[in-house]
Parts: structure tokens; C-alpha cells; sequence
């Protein structure tokens, strides 16, 4: 009987020195799903929560599949979401119309060129608006001094939002192509209060300019 109760004795000590590790090891989680919360990068969430600078990219894939650590980011998303009132039809509806968003509903075409105009403009139109900026300059002096404004509206990324509708939906179960960016510019100018003409041009990556105005999601355009 002695004996038994001197092994039990002898264990003690390394059982308290494992379940230290296991405490230490659960906050080390912990603290790396707060961290990570705070910014999506696990490899700096790893090295804040205290791990190896060099097996943090490694440990970090581990601890993102860990059972532990997808509850607390779960959780926390899901309280985000429901207090702000996010859904997965919120999120796809503010994609479609980024996504389906066109220079026409900024304007319109007379004689051949873009006519900018915001006036008819709706919210949902303005929700794919990336940009919007105005600058005005004088030019001249005196009584014939003029006064120019210049607005620029730049639309968000439509290729971006239609992929990310797509794979969201089940259509794309590839990357979706090269990742090449598409930017949408829709530029006016006034001067002296008189509208002029305005300017709609469509960028795809370092594309060529002065096209033909045929389609803006693959081509560059100068309407003057």
C-alpha cells in the first residue's frame, strides 16, 4: 500500500507539468483566434500568439483547421453578422450591383458622345461607385475669368464582383481567369456652368486606349 501511494507521489509532478501545458497550449489558440480576428493574417496571428517565427505560416494552417479555434472565429463572426445585420443575400445583392453596374446609368449618349449626368441616378447605381471626386479651377481673370469643374465617378471592379457572384453562387469552381483588374472612369467637365461633353473610358490593365466604344468591360473607350 506504501508503495503504490509513493508511485502516486512520484506522478504528481508530471502530471501537474502536463496539464500546465495544456492550459498554456489552449491560451496560445486563444490568443492567436483574438489575434487573428483583429487582422485576417495568420501568419503574423501565429507569431503574436507566440510561435516560432519560422513554423508560424505552418502552425498558423494547423491552428485555423483546429476545432477550438473555428468555434471562437465562428462565433465572433456570426455575432458580427447578426449585428450588423449581414446575410449572405445582403452581401450577394451589394455584388450584383457592383457587378452589373454600367456607364450608362451615369449618362447617357447624344450625338455620338457621353453625356454624364447623375440626376437620374438611383442609390443602387451610386452603391457601385468606387470614386467620386470634383475639383474646380479658374481659368482666366476678370470678366473673363471661367470657372471649370472636373468630376471624376471610377466604378468599383466589376470582373471582381462577378467572379466572386459566380463562385458565391456555384458557377465558377476554377480561379475564374487571369486576374486582370477592370476599371471603369466616367469623367465630365463644366465650364462656366455650360455641360460639356463627357469623357467615358473603361482601363483593362495596361490595355491599349482610343478604341472603338463597343464594349466597356473589354475594351478602353475615349468619348469626347
Amino acid at each position: 500500500m506504501g508503495e503504490r501511494k509513493l508511485v502516486a507521489a512520484k506522478r504528481h509532478p508530471r502530471t501537474k507539468k502536463l496539464n500546465a501545458g495544456l492550459v498554456a497550449a489552449h491560451e496560445r489558440r486563444v490568443l492567436f483566434a483574438k489575434e487573428y480576428l483583429i487582422e485576417p493574417n495568420g501568419t503574423q496571428a501565429a507569431i503574436k500568439a507566440g510561435y516560432s517565427p519560422k513554423t508560424a505560416y505552418s502552425k498558423a494552417n494547423q491552428l485555423l483547421k483546429h476545432v477550438e479555434v473555428r468555434a471562437i472565429l465562428d462565433a465572433s463572426h456570426a455575432k458580427a453578422a447578426a449585428k450588423l445585420d449581414v446575410t449572405r443575400e445582403t452581401i450577394l445583392a451589394e455584388l450584383a450591383k457592383i457587378g452589373f453596374s454600367n456607364p450608362m446609368d451615369y449618362g447617357s449618349i447624344k450625338d455620338g458622345h457621353f453625356d454624364f449626368d447623375l440626376s437620374t441616378s438611383t442609390r443602387d447605381h451610386m452603391a457601385a461607385v468606387q470614386e467620386l471626386k470634383t475639383s474646380t479651377k479658374t481659368i482666366g481673370t476678370g470678366k473673363s475669368a471661367v470657372l471649370e469643374r472636373h468630376t471624376t465617378l471610377k466604378l468599383s471592379n466589376k470582373r471582381e464582383a462577378l467572379v466572386d457572384l459566380g463562385r458565391a453562387i456555384g458557377l465558377f469552381k476554377d480561379d475564374g481567369g487571369d486576374g486582370t483588374p477592370v476599371t471603369f472612369i466616367i469623367q465630365n467637365l463644366h465650364v462656366d456652368g455650360a455641360k460639356a461633353h463627357g469623357r467615358a473610358q473603361a482601363e483593362r490593365g495596361a490595355g491599349d486606349r482610343g478604341e472603338e466604344f463597343v464594349d466597356p468591360a473589354r475594351t478602353t473607350a475615349h468619348l469626347r
